[in-house]
């Protein structure tokens, strides 16, 4: 497991050489930090992450394995740059596709683009979109106003404004302000309140993503009365996923006391204590309770206190506050098990899966 941006790809991405079927698996930040708690206490060969002397022995062309060393070489007579526009690369636009094209062949390639639907566009108009469709000018202001409060708060992490900005093109524009010990969307100021520390429970970039979902909802649905509703049925619709997986988890969870989840839950998906978590383990931890507590109306989960779901749209904005939370932290599991209301999410806010 390599970030993206380590030179190692440049020139190892697969394919190889003819008949080569490697393929490479992206994760995110939160899988990436998954897989390395869960693979903590094994020998260091045999954990997927290459740090230390195994990246250096991987830059010398090698690899220890499973007790034995693998010799990881370039393809003979390969290009440094012979897939520099490959699958891995977001970068391709339109115009280097065409690039690729022999002259006689263009028009027919563009009447084939122009007879493609891609949503509600053709597959010509898709291609001439900006390749990172978060960053449009539909989402400038925000981002500039979200980036701006965060820079004058001094956030030195760039991994925190990063989340910041993505949660910004939902299209709300709140100054983010700082709170000394617990984290909160203020409908009064339309603003945000963190702790500064981004190591903080109340400062972490988990945090700053939910509460801009909070900010946007509470925009939203100002105009849009039916929302809480519509939220309510995509909740139902999505229990029966939930129910299953806590069955299969952990049968009886229903019976565990409110006190004892948070460390009942690490330790069936981690194997380890809660407190030993790191940040985004611990936040995604709680986002899975206190999801459940949203979805039950406080009958079931943890985070909140039961008298919180009795507000009529409570319930309603934590789910969207979780959504919002799981897509900016890449967490693609929870929007696939709250499906439902993931897919209200892409909906409402023009964001795509």
């Amino acid at each position: 497991m390599l970030p993206k941006t380590d030179p190692f790809w440049r020139d190892h991405y697969p394919p190889w050489e003819w008949g080569c079927r490697c393929r490479v698996r992206p994760v995110t930040d939160t899988e990436a930090e998954i897989i390395r708690v869960r693979e903590a206490n094994l020998p260091p060969e045999n954990q997927s992450t290459i740090e230390g002397p195994r990246l250096q022995r991987l830059r010398t062309g090698h690899l220890e394995r499973d007790g034995r060393t693998w010799t990881i070489a370039k393809a003979p007579g390969r290009p440094i740059d012979d897939f520099a526009w490959s699958p891995a690369d977001l970068r391709i636009t339109a115009q280097d596709i065409e690039a690729r094209i022999p002259p006689e062949d263009l028009p027919a390639w563009r009447n084939f683009t122009r007879s493609i639907a891609v949503g509600a566009k053709t597959l010509e108009k898709w291609l001439e979109e900006p390749v990172l469709p978060w960053h449009t000018r539909r989402a400038g202001a925000a981002i500039d106003t979200v980036a701006a409060s965060m820079r004058r708060l001094g956030f030195a992490d760039k991994r925190i404004t990063n989340y910041a900005e993505t949660a910004a093109t939902l299209g709300v524009a709140p100054m983010v302000r700082t709170s000394k010990n617990r984290a909160f969307y203020q409908s009064a100021t339309k603003s945000v309140h963190i702790a500064k520390n981004p190591n903080d429970w109340y400062g972490a970039r988990q945090t700053i993503a939910h509460e801009l979902g909070h900010a946007w909802l509470d925009q939203y649905a100002s105009p849009n009365p039916d929302a809480w509703r519509e939220i309510r049925e995509a909740m139902k619709q999505d229990w029966a996923r939930w129910q299953s997986w806590l069955d299969r988890l952990i049968p009886g969870w229903r019976n565990i006391g409110r006190s004892n989840l948070h460390e009942a839950f690490a330790q069936h998906i981690y194997q380890t204590s809660f407190h030993a978590l790191p940040m985004p383990a611990r936040k995604r931890v709680s986002r899975i309770l206190d999801y459940i507590a949203a979805i039950t109306r406080g009958r079931y989960g943890a985070g909140h206190p039961k008298s919180y779901w009795a507000n009529p749209t409570f319930p309603e904005h934590e789910a969207i506050a979780h959504a919002t939370e799981a897509y900016v932290s890449g967490d693609t599991w929870w929007l696939q098990i709250s499906s439902a209301v993931a897919e209200w999410f892409y909906q409402r806010t023009g964001l795509t899966p």
